[in-house]
């Protein structure tokens, strides 16, 4: 089974460095964590989670970022240098984290198009598929 999530309308990224406590329980649909994220203000944002029978899954993320100013820039550089927690907010207004302290994710980055954008991504094999946030 293939689930996509593409009402994504805000992207926080959560260095594992800038968590304070998670709370994560292998096979509830939910995770609670405190920290200190980084907005990315993202044009277009797609999660695909591929089931692979079992236990596993095929996540791939991918967002557009179309300000290519030096703060951005500089910011994008910083967060795909560590490993990290992804919190997508849905146009719900419900949060899905994507990762965990013990399966993070490693963000990528390209410059392509034009006008000039930056695209996001990661493609990874994990046992956690996106859980939804409680505070």
């Amino acid at each position: 089974m293939i689930r996509k999530i593409n009402n994504i309308c805000k992207v926080t990224f959560y260095p594992l460095s800038n968590l304070s406590s998670e709370i994560n329980r292998p096979g509830l649909d939910s995770v609670s964590f405190t920290g200190t994220g980084i907005s990315l203000e993202v044009t277009s944002a797609t999660l695909t989670e591929e089931d692979m029978g079992g236990a596993e899954c095929v996540q791939s993320f991918s967002a557009l970022v179309t300000d290519t100013s030096k703060n951005t820039s500089e910011v994008i550089f910083g967060i795909c240098a560590v490993f990290g927690i992804l919190g997508l907010t849905l146009s719900t207004g419900e949060e899905r984290v994507v990762g965990s302290t013990e399966f993070p994710i490693a963000l990528q980055y390209g410059l392509e198009g034009t006008p000039l954008h930056y695209k996001l991504a990661f493609k990874r094999n994990t046992p956690d598929r996106a859980k939804f946030r409680v505070l």
